[in-house]
C-alpha cells in the first residue's frame, strides 16, 4: 500500500521560518498543500524570500513577523492569520535567538532568561493562542524543534540547555492534558545539521560527520521530513515523542 502526506485545507505556522531549518519547514509544509504562515521577528527580507518561493512553486505562503516571546505579538499574527486562511491547526514551534556558549560562571541571568523565554515562553505564547482552536475542532498538531544537545551536555551549553530542558518537560506534559482533544505535542531533536550558514567543506563539518554513525551530516530536510510526518494523519496516534534525527550519533 502506498501512502502519501497530504495536508491540503490545512494551516500551518511555522515560527522562525525566515532562514535555515524552519524555512526548509515551511517549504515542505507548503508543498504538501498546506497554506503556510512564514513567521519572523528581524529578518523581513529572508521571510519574504522564502515566502516567494514557496508560491513560485506552486505552494500558499505569507510571511508574518512577531516575536514570539511577546504574547501580544503573537496574538496579533494569530488575527492576521484567521483573518486571511481560518484557524492554525499546524504549530511548529522552531524559533530560538541561541546565544554564544559560555561555562557557567561566564553568563548572567539575562543569558539564561532569553534562552529560557526563546524555548518555554515561546511555545506557551503559542500554545494558548492556537490550542484553544485546535480543542474546540478536536484536531491539532503542535511540533517543537529541540536539540540532541539536551542529552549531549557538553560544557558551555547550559543555558541553551535549560531552555531546551524546560521544552521537554512541558511537551511530555501538555501532550496528555492535550491527548482527548485529537491534539498531539512531539519534539525533533536536531543533530548538527547542513543548512546555507553551513561550509560542508570545512574540517569541523567533516570531523563531526565522521563521527556519524551513518558518516555524514545531515540536511535541514531530513528535519522537514520528520516535521511533515508529526503533521500528517500517519502520526495520529503519536504523542510524547522526542525523536533524535542525527544519523544515530546520539541515542535516548
Amino acid at each position: 500500500m502506498a501512502y502519501s502526506i497530504d495536508l491540503k485545507g490545512r494551516v500551518a505556522l511555522v515560527t522562525g521560518a525566515g532562514r535555515g531549518i524552519g524555512a526548509t519547514i515551511a517549504a515542505t509544509m507548503a508543498a504538501a498543500g498546506a497554506r503556510t504562515v512564514v513567521n519572523y521577528n528581524r529578518s523581513p527580507d529572508a521571510a519574504h524570500a522564502v515566502t516567494a518561493a514557496i508560491q513560485a512553486a506552486g505552494g500558499e505562503a505569507v510571511a508574518l513577523a512577531a516575536d514570539v516571546t511577546d504574547r501580544a505579538q503573537v496574538e496579533r499574527m494569530k488575527a492576521e492569520v484567521e483573518t486571511r486562511w481560518g484557524p492554525v491547526e499546524i504549530l511548529i514551534n522552531n524559533a530560538l535567538d541561541q546565544k554564544p556558549w559560555k561555562d557557567f560562571e561566564e553568563y548572567d541571568w539575562e543569558a539564561y532568561r532569553c534562552q529560557i523565554d526563546g524555548s518555554l515562553k515561546a511555545v506557551c505564547n503559542t500554545g494558548w493562542a492556537f490550542i484553544p482552536g485546535m480543542k474546540a475542532r478536536r484536531w491539532g498538531r503542535i511540533v517543537n524543534i529541540s536539540t540532541v544537545c539536551f542529552i549531549e551536555n557538553m560544557p558551555g551549553q547550559s543555558a541553551y540547555n535549560a531552555g531546551k530542558g524546560a521544552l521537554y518537560s512541558w511537551s511530555r506534559t501538555v501532550c496528555r492534558e492535550v491527548a482527548p482533544h485529537n491534539i498531539t505535542i512531539n519534539q525533533i531533536a536536531p543533530g548538527w545539521m547542513r543548512t546555507e550558514t553551513v561550509d560542508p567543506d570545512s574540517k569541523r563539518v567533516q570531523d563531526y560527520a565522521a563521527g556519524v554513525p551513518m558518516k555524514r551530516q545531515g540536511d535541514a530536510q531530513e528535519i522537514a521530513n520528520t516535521a511533515l510526518y508529526f503533521a500528517s494523519d500517519l502520526a495520529g496516534f503519536v504523542t510524547g515523542a522526542y525523536v533524535l534525527v542525527c544519523g544515530g550519533l546520539f541515542l535516548w
